[in-house]
């Protein structure tokens, strides 16, 4: 799957550990925890991102485990 959209919320484990991210339309984005410090840039607030991974999409919602994670660049400037 390929998406995008603002990180709403970080999301967290039973531990307090980060786990991934929910954006503004619902979509959960799920990230391995090895590497979810490393993303942490990625998992904040208001920051724009665009993922892609294996996903579910049904009418529950959609979550994706992250394979790939980037901000999108604006190409108008």
């Amino acid at each position: 799957m390929d998406v995008q959209g603002e990180v709403v919320m970080p999301l967290h484990g039973p531990k307090g550990e980060l786990r991934g991210a929910l954006l503004e339309d619902g979509t959960s984005l799920r990230v391995p925890s090895h590497a979810a410090a490393e993303l942490a840039a990625y998992l904040t607030p208001g920051v724009h991102v665009r993922a892609w991974g294996r996903g579910v999409k049904n009418k529950a919602g959609c979550t994706v485990d992250v394979h790939d994670i980037a901000e999108p660049v604006d190409e108008a400037v």
